[in-house]
């Protein structure tokens, strides 16, 4: 790529710190969280990079996302118990899901139409559920508005992240296998 046409350095919003939180709350049987049942070493690195990347986040924001610091918020207090609930049904959603999913397919298939009718309803429940999930985030991007006040608005950069000691990029998988 020419330096021309390099990418636009990754900033993050208040719709990132709302996203922040949620994975920073996430486990492994969340599927929100994107944790891997059987690599504990993975999940563990991932834990901590979202912990980090939400402690500085907060810092640059200027927020600590704690009831402690809420009380000194006017409605702060309700309001914060507003977005930890919030987290929790965004933490909660699902589709049903089945641990062998070709098996499970050919099953679906070999039973004609009504086997096709389970295959359409689970496309309508992913879809739903991703719209679940960003209605969730929007919510808890207008809650952090809230309590946030003129800082709303503000954007950081990958080396406002690095300031504050942290790599935005998370661990990857390849390299806990």
């Amino acid at each position: 790529m020419s330096s021309a046409t390099a990418a636009t350095p990754r900033t993050y919003s208040l719709r990132d710190f709302a996203e922040a939180y949620v994975l920073a709350q996430a486990n492994w049987s969340d599927p929100i969280g994107g944790y891997h049942q059987d690599n504990s070493a993975y999940n563990a690195a991932l834990r901590i990079h979202r912990e980090r990347l939400l402690g500085a986040l907060e810092e640059l924001f200027g927020l600590e996302l704690n009831m402690k610091r809420m009380v000194e918020i006017p409605r702060g207090t309700v309001l914060f118990m507003h977005f930890k609930s919030t987290v929790l049904s965004c933490l909660a959603l699902r589709t049903p899901g089945h641990p062998e999913a070709g098996l499970l397919l050919r099953s679906l298939e070999a039973a004609g139409d009504p086997g096709k009718r389970v295959v359409l309803a689970s496309t309508r429940i992913d879809k739903l559920l991703n719209l679940s999930k960003e209605a969730h985030l929007d919510l808890l991007e207008d809650l952090l508005r809230i309590l946030l006040g003129a800082r709303a608005d503000d954007t950081f950069t990958a080396s406002d992240l690095r300031s504050c000691g942290i790599v935005d990029t998370p661990p990857s998988f390849e390299d806990y296998s």
